[in-house]
């Protein structure tokens, strides 16, 4: 599959994209005052996150045409 003309293959999430924050921690300091209603901890988020380039909240699949993959650390 090719994924340099247009979106990514589906089979890419969000999940692996260096714009995606589903940190709990990084959630609740994002949205004030979610711990009213639940935690960010909570199973009612799913996988769902903020995707820093676009400013949205959103689930985490499949990927969108502003996905960078998140460069991983090589051990040598």
């Amino acid at each position: 599959m090719n994924v340099s003309s247009g979106a990514p293959a589906t089979s890419v999430t969000c999940r692996s994209c260096l714009h995606f924050v589903n940190d709990p921690r990084a959630l609740e300091r994002s949205f004030v005052g979610i711990a009213a209603l639940s935690s960010a901890f909570g199973s009612t988020r799913g996988r769902a996150g903020i995707c820093v380039k676009e400013s949205t909240f959103r689930d985490p699949g499949p990927a969108c045409p502003v996905f960078e993959a998140r460069i991983r650390e090589v051990k040598s």
